[in-house]
């Protein structure tokens, strides 16, 4: 299991490929995400490629390998699903439950995740943005998106 770090900087990097459309993202973008030093990213992302879960070059930026990316893809969709719960079934505000869910998405175990996921009855979630530009008109109505169940 990836630490807490590990899983941030995966699911930041993931985040930003996806909003500019695949590119690299740039150590300046991590640090600006994650209100981290540049030299602190350029440490991790060493990490992250020693473990498989990046392709990095210095000055080129870093993407996330098949590894990586299926690590992000199980973040989001913990988080998204931790939302839709917290708002659903606990009456937390929509506008108030990102941060909650940030912080759960880490510390859940997989045993609840999968349990929760049933009894929401297994929704379907918009991981990327291509998925969803069809039916936004911005990329900021992407963020503010409630996950979309698909029958």
């Amino acid at each position: 299991m990836a630490s807490l770090t590990v899983e941030r900087y995966v699911k930041a990097i993931y985040k930003i490929c996806d909003e500019g459309g695949h590119h690299a993202a740039t150590t300046g973008q991590i640090a600006t995400a994650l209100r981290v030093s540049p030299g602190t990213v350029t440490s991790m992302l060493k990490t992250l490629r020693e473990n498989g879960l990046a392709i990095y070059a210095p000055y080129e930026g870093v993407r996330l390998t098949e590894q990586g990316n299926q690590l992000a893809i199980r973040l989001l969709k913990r988080h998204r699903l931790l939302e839709l719960f917290l708002t659903k079934v606990l009456g937390v505000k929509r506008e108030e439950v990102h941060d909650d869910a940030d912080q759960l998405e880490h510390a859940v175990s997989e045993f609840l995740i999968e349990r929760i996921d049933a009894y929401l009855g297994h929704p379907h979630f918009v991981l990327h943005r291509e998925e969803a530009e069809g039916d936004m008109d911005s990329q900021e109505e992407l963020s503010q998106r409630e996950p979309v169940r698909v029958e």
